[in-house]
């Protein structure tokens, strides 16, 4: 698979269409070829090997062409379940798939969306032939050995997945009534495509099996292995397979099967007439009121989704254009986006509202623009041109950004292999975007983004019980109350799959002006990048905030080398509590185009004093939303359980005070700016198909024209001691089903030699609370999280939403778990397999661009070197439970904790297990009662 000409092709056509800029270099493109084969299995299974020998590492995917439309009427939710409980099987009679992929040294998951179930491991390449059978067991005995007990627990785990998603998530209710109003009931998109807790209830294990037996066949499944392997020897493990999966029932001498008829091999159905285009109104789970638009569009998955792609960023550029806002506007902020489904695609536009907002004003305001976007006036015309290079060069830009990533390339390719039979998705995908003409995509909007065709559901809050702060949810676990045999996962196991990273021996200069270089080669990078990280943030200057609002009104005053856009570069900056991170990307070969347009941006940023003189307006709505967030209980118990954590700190503070910020004058903006964006605070790290001496060489000539500013306050101020006591709230929410629990303690400077034992603390406190869930009904959402800050600062937090009637069980078993950890470190087994999880990703962890210079500035932000990565491994395998138990032990008896849920309800049965309420507020704001 070539990509170069396809490539220049794309950029040819977009440059042509874009303004002449001031780039050093024309865009230059290297090959790019990841070698291919394709066995055709006469039982009708696909395999392809796809080789990239960039790492030891392997990718196996297996794709099935069968998911939650496919649900019985009734069951809905059974695909899902079933890809859970086929972690649960049992090759071996007795050792589930979970354990056996947990040994293998690899990082798995797995996902059902409308059309397909696909899963996928990532490992070393030395476990290939495990994979490789283990694999084979999933296609002939997919949830074999799973007891009815074992069904039951895994059940629950669903009900509570779903449930959580139901109430406080906006994804599944509110895009499940976008589709019935797109869908008649009948048709295959009509119902919900997650399931419910009630019809999760219905399923039995017997519909399982039943599911499996007609969908989990050689004929409806694709395989693809790809990495650094080899296709010979692949082929000699496909020769060690069951002769039920190489021949079919017909055996050797046989007739071959012919393979499940592609998505492509069929037509792509219409989309029928909307349900309903009024207006459709419900309450909730939503933090701020929602407005969805949607057109149905034919169906997808079948090589040809590149008009309605391009039709979808050409509509957000148009949204964002074509929509004036003011900064009291009703319409908060607004997105488009393109769902593909088999039996018809969905054209997406997503709008947050003011509490207030008129939903059917802010409706007509979106399709006036729609309908004005394919307009032919001169101004529309102007429009239109953006959209045509922004919308081709965008949807290119993200293809070749994911056939550098092993896992998403192996997933995009075996779900097109799946679809259309091809094996080629990059250079199909690439040639169909090629080919599309702007009139074709406004002749597409046009037949099917009529105003007629519109639907629109309207959400607003039906209660508060949206979770707010910064705690992300884990990553999707299955099977995991399971108890592994942790024979063979020890020490020298550990240091056998872990292989360092190498990131010590990365070369690295500075500049006369004291910016520090990093240079890490990846020779098939498709991508370049440079991320350079400034020191200085909310937390380090007074009042909290004033440094986004710096950086907000600040803009760059050098413009010699123009914009990134016709070589498909971008630039993202993202600021924080202590710092800021600009990303810069371009396609291999450009590095010299992104690299002075990055420097364009650093080197002559000022505040506008004129941007700061009309924040007013701003600055109104700010306070008016935080008035809103405060009226929420969620909200303000999120506040209390932080400021308790860092009394009287930025660390403390959830969000800045609008009223404050508007008091800051400009020369303290001004001064913030400056000594800012300073060289020799400054560190850089550049991944990609270049050179030490390339990057040497780019780098002076591009910053050393940047010079130092105004020294700064670039650190926090001293942290303030931990709590002295426990301290226990609880805000009420009348007749909550579920209690959200936040358990915080502070912990002791987590130093470089310390990084991996605050990892395994982590891990096995996470591993131990998806031990408990099944007995006191935790959610999905169980969590357990170790952070460090600048200066010293490191904190424990673990929580999730449980069951009302369980949360007394609940919460005194996380505090039960902190104090016997902080006293005798987690238990051997969850410690082991902890540890042995930590180990299996590491590997993994280093295998993108983002992540390595990520990790290196993490490095060198705190002092450390960045070898710190290459003594990781022996830093793991070397830990120990006391290790833990004393970074754990000063939490027991100085944990914050603050729940939120049916106070009523909750304080006798927290009474029962011997938990002491020490501040109940009630729901009315500022009323607070003291026990």
């Amino acid at each position: 698979m070539r990509l170069h000409h396809l490539l220049v092709a794309v950029i040819v056509i977009v440059a042509s269409g874009c303004a002449a800029t001031q780039l050093p270099d024309g865009p230059i493109l290297k090959e790019y070829a990841l070698p291919q084969k394709v066995f055709e299995l006469k039982s009708g299974l696909r395999v392809l090997v796809q080789e990239d020998h960039s790492s030891a590492q392997i990718v196996v995917t297996s794709t099935f062409a069968a998911g939650s439309k496919d649900d019985p009427v009734g069951k809905e939710g059974l695909a899902h379940f079933v890809e859970h409980l086929a972690f649960r099987s049992k090759p071996d009679g007795k050792t589930q798939v979970w354990d056996l992929l947990k040994r293998s040294g690899g990082s798995f998951n797995a996902f059902t969306a409308a059309d397909i179930t696909e899963y996928y491991i990532v490992a070393h390449k030395e476990q290939l032939p495990q994979l490789m059978q283990l694999e084979a067991w999933r296609l002939l005995r997919t949830i074999e050995g799973v007891t009815e007990e074992e069904f039951a627990i895994e059940r629950e785990v669903v009900r509570n997945e779903l449930r959580l998603r139901g109430e406080t998530t906006v994804g599944s209710r509110v895009f499940d009534a976008t589709l019935k109003q797109l869908f008649p009931p009948k048709h295959p998109l009509g119902r919900t495509l997650a399931g419910t807790p009630a019809s999760m209830l219905a399923t039995t294990l017997q519909d399982a099996h039943e599911f499996v037996k007609k969908h989990y066949k050689p004929t409806n499944c694709t395989v693809v292995i790809a990495g650094d392997v080899n296709p010979d020897e692949v082929a000699k493990m496909l020769g060690m397979w069951p002769a039920e999966l190489l021949f079919g029932p017909g055996g050797p001498e046989g007739p071959a099967v012919p393979p499940r008829p592609r998505f492509k091999e069929t037509p792509a159905p219409l989309p029928p007439p909307p349900v309903d285009t009024k207006l459709v109104k419900h309450k909730g789970p939503v933090l701020e009121p929602v407005l969805m638009i949607a057109w149905s569009l034919p169906g997808g998955l079948r090589g040809d989704d590149m008009k309605a792609q391009f039709a979808a960023q050409a509509l957000t550029v148009a949204l964002g254009m074509g929509i004036e806002r003011k900064y009291k506007d009703e319409l908060e902020s607004m997105g488009a986006g393109h769902l593909a489904f088999a039996d018809g695609s969905v054209m997406l536009i997503q709008a947050q509202m003011r509490p207030g907002a008129d939903p059917e004003r802010i409706r007509q305001r979106i399709l006036d623009t729609v309908s004005n976007t394919w307009a032919g006036d001169e101004e529309v015309q102007l429009v239109q041109q953006f959209m045509a290079s922004y919308g081709k060069w965008g949807t290119a830009t993200a293809l070749v950004r994911a056939s550098g990533d092993p896992v998403q390339s192996a997933l995009a390719v075996a779900q097109h292999l799946a679809g259309t039979g091809s094996h080629a998705f990059f250079k199909d995908s690439l040639e169909d975007l090629s080919r599309v003409q702007w009139t074709e995509v406004k002749e597409f909007a046009y037949a099917y983004l009529k105003r007629e065709r519109a639907v629109s559901v309207f959400f607003e809050p039906e209660n508060d019980e949206v979770r707010v702060g910064a705690v992300a949810a884990p990553e999707h676990r299955l099977g995991g109350d399971n108890k592994p045999n942790i024979a063979g996962l020890g020490p020298e196991e550990l240091r056998k799959i872990m292989i360092p990273p190498g990131l010590g021996k990365v070369p690295h200069f500075q500049l006369d002006n004291g910016l520090t270089v990093y240079t890490v080669p990846r020779k098939s990078a498709q991508v370049a990048s440079m991320t350079l990280s400034l020191p200085g943030g909310n937390a380090t200057v007074q009042p909290m905030g004033l440094a986004s609002l710096a950086r907000g009104i600040s803009k760059t005053h050098c413009n010699d080398h123009g914009s990134l856009m016709p070589v498909g570069g971008e630039i993202y900056e993202s600021g924080g509590n202590v710092g800021t991170i600009i990303r810069m990307e371009v396609l291999a070969g450009n590095l010299v185009n992104g690299m002075a347009v990055l420097s364009d941006e650093v080197r002559c940023q000022q505040a506008s004093e004129e941007i700061h003189l009309n924040l007013g307006e701003m600055f109104d709505v700010s306070e008016a939303r935080m008035k809103r967030l405060r009226e929420r209980q969620q909200y303000r118990a999120t506040e209390r359980f932080w400021q308790t954590l860092y009394p009287d700190h930025p660390y403390g503070k959830v969000s800045s005070e609008p009223s404050e910020l508007r008091k800051v004058r400009f020369p303290e903006l001004q001064g913030f700016v400056q000594g800012h964006y300073r060289p020799d605070a400054a560190v850089a790290v550049v991944v990609g198909d270049v050179t030490k001496q390339e990057v040497e060489q780019l780098t002076r000539k591009y910053f050393s024209p940047w010079t130092r500013g105004r020294s700064g306050a670039l650190t926090a101020p001293p942290l303030p001691p931990p709590p002295a006591t426990r301290n226990v709230v609880l805000f009420d929410r009348p007749g909550a089903t579920q209690t959200v629990v936040s358990v915080g303690c502070r912990l002791p400077e987590i130093k470089a030699e310390l990084m991996a034992t605050a990892d395994v603390a982590e891990a096995s406190l996470t591993e131990s609370l998806w031990e408990l869930r099944a007995k006191w009904g935790a959610t999905y959402g169980a969590y357990a999280g170790i952070s460090r800050y600048a200066g010293g600062a490191a904190h424990l937090t673990m929580g999730g939403a449980i069951e009302t009637p369980q949360t007394g069980l609940g919460v005194k078993a996380m505090l039960d778990l902190l104090e016997v950890a902080g006293k005798q470190g987690p238990n051997l087994v969850t410690f082991t397999t902890s540890r042995w999880d930590l180990a299996r990703k590491f590997n993994r962890r280093f295998a993108d661009s983002e992540a390595a210079a990520d990790a290196i500035l993490l490095a060198t932000h705190n002092g450390w070197s960045a070898s710190v990565w290459d003594e990781y491994p022996e830093m793991l395998a070397s830990s120990t439970r006391a290790d833990v138990r004393d970074l754990l032990a000063e939490c027991s008896g100085h944990e914050v904790v603050v729940m939120v849920g049916d106070a009523p309800a909750i304080k006798p049965l927290l009474e029962q297990v011997g938990v002491e309420v020490t501040e109940t507020v009630d729901f009315t704001p500022a009323t607070v009662t003291k026990n």
